[in-house]
């Protein structure tokens, strides 16, 4: 009779792929047809920027608030190719969607699988970092919070945007201990300009790397730059590509301190939403497409209580940089990647959005997969060593893994149901946020294209309501 293994198999880089591809298939295909929703309609189906490879309009209009992707070039180019071999067919473009997830996914297990077997990590996770990275894989690629970038296909730009920042972080942790480093310089500046170019959070890309060496492979910030200051200027100078996509202000007014919101009042809302944020990674409910437009007049009495919480973590992050680098690097992912969207700088048009998330999100689940291997090590180690069988010491973390990504695989699923239907997409925005005037005003619109005018009429109506000077639900009157 054959003894069972000591161990569980380790995971391979090819077989880790092979799992995170077929499950994020399995997960997300019975979304692959769903209608364009909300922005789909205006920057897609009547955007003619994007209507030929050449002439490369895709590139020349890319910075028309009216007609491009609000100056995300390679957003537009992928976009266009859709177009090309595809024309309007909804399903081509999903497929995109879940092709650039899942590739996200697995260039997130790379990277965590890098770290943790790094100068400062290998002796307390080098022998299990193969799973843990899957674990945190997995979960990343099946969590719902994931729903909107891949079935809303104008958000493709958030993870595209994250592919290329998932790559860049990859790159330049392998060129450390490579000989031909070069190309490993050279592969993470390609990728974190093609993130410029695809969504403006990128902008936090080269700092998070320093913070990665400096976090895991350099004593001193000092030492990082003294070897490698080529590259954080190779990397820095993607900046001014950055710079030059947003010079022709392609989103108008509607962001920037030029907006009708002030950075103060916004500030306020962010407090609140990042709350949200971390509630919904832990609980993925409910989950909106549309969070509503900042509030102008906040009292600061009315966000105190999520003021000191952020402030709070704020704080202990900047003290885990110092004290705990792997804690640290974890809150300043999710801090820095939120900062350009959820901080200080007005965004008039949403106050929140679940695609934001797609990146911050890693930080929560690779915390709470870590902590929960540090804790099950413990506890298995000092109480129940005796208690469980040899069988149950070594795959209890995987049973408990697989409930979990299970679980979330299932409210993904029902998540992706939602966006079969406009009206359905609308019904739940309505239903769990009953003040969103906006809600109203397009679920309205829903039941115009059924040509159900009074229905439609009493949406209108109370979008008006609760918003007086709505123009949008004024007109569709």
């Amino acid at each position: 009779m054959s003894k069972s293994p000591k161990h569980i198999p380790p995971v391979s880089p090819l077989k880790a792929c092979f799992i995170l591809v077929v499950v994020g298939i399995a997960v997300y295909a019975n979304g692959l047809n769903g209608p364009f929703v909300f922005d789909d309609i205006d920057q897609i189906l009547e955007n003619t920027s994007i209507r030929t490879i050449w002439p490369p309009t895709w590139f020349t209009q890319a910075h028309s608030p009216t007609m491009g992707i609000h100056g995300r070039v390679f957003t537009s180019l992928t976009l266009a190719l859709n177009h090309h071999f595809g024309g309007t067919e909804v399903t081509g473009y999903h497929v995109v969607n879940l092709f650039i997830h899942i590739l996200a996914s697995v260039g997130l297990f790379c990277s965590v699988q890098l770290l943790l077997q790094s100068k400062r990590l290998s002796k307390q996770y080098a022998n299990f970092s193969d799973k843990l990275a899957l674990a945190i894989a997995l979960i990343w690629l099946v969590h719902p919070l994931q729903t909107e970038c891949v079935n809303y296909v104008l958000q493709r730009s958030e993870s595209i945007m994250g592919l290329c920042y998932l790559i860049t972080l990859y790159s330049a942790i392998r060129s450390i201990n490579e000989p031909r480093y070069q190309v490993w310089w050279l592969a993470a500046i390609v990728f974190c300009t093609l993130g410029m170019l695809s969504k403006e959070v990128m902008v936090s890309a080269p700092i998070m790397v320093i913070l990665a060496d400096r976090s895991f492979y350099f004593e001193t910030f000092q030492q990082a730059f003294q070897r490698r200051w080529k590259f954080y200027v190779g990397l820095a100078s993607t900046w001014v590509i950055l710079a030059w996509a947003l010079w022709h202000k392609p989103h108008g007014n509607t962001i920037g301190f030029i907006s009708s919101i002030t950075p103060w009042d916004y500030a306020k809302n962010q407090c609140h939403m990042l709350l949200t944020y971390l509630k919904l990674s832990v609980w993925p409910h409910p989950l909106l497409l549309d969070y509503g437009t900042p509030s102008p007049g906040l009292a600061l009495l009315d966000i105190a209580p999520a003021g000191i919480i952020v402030l709070a973590l704020l704080i202990g992050t900047g003290m885990a940089l110092k004290y705990n680098s792997l804690i640290g690097f974890i809150g300043a992912w999710f801090f820095l990647i939120l900062a350009p969207t959820s901080s200080f700088i007005p965004i008039t048009t949403e106050v929140g959005a679940e695609r934001r998330m797609y990146l911050p999100l890693a930080a929560i689940i690779a915390l709470l997969v870590i902590l929960g291997h540090r804790a099950a090590q413990h506890v298995l180690q000092n109480y129940l060593s005796h208690n469980l069988s040899p069988f149950l010491r070594r795959w209890i973390g995987l049973i408990f893994a697989c409930c979990i990504v299970c679980g979330l695989a299932a409210r993904s699923m029902k998540r992706n149901q939602d966006y079969q239907s406009k009206e359905t997409i609308w019904q739940t925005v309505v239903t769990h946020a009953p003040q969103n005037a906006r809600g109203w005003n397009n679920l309205g619109h829903v039941w115009t294209q059924r040509n159900h005018m009074a229905k439609s009429l009493s949406f209108f109506e109370q979008a008006i309501i609760l918003k007086p000077d709505y123009v949008q639900a004024h007109y569709n009157i």
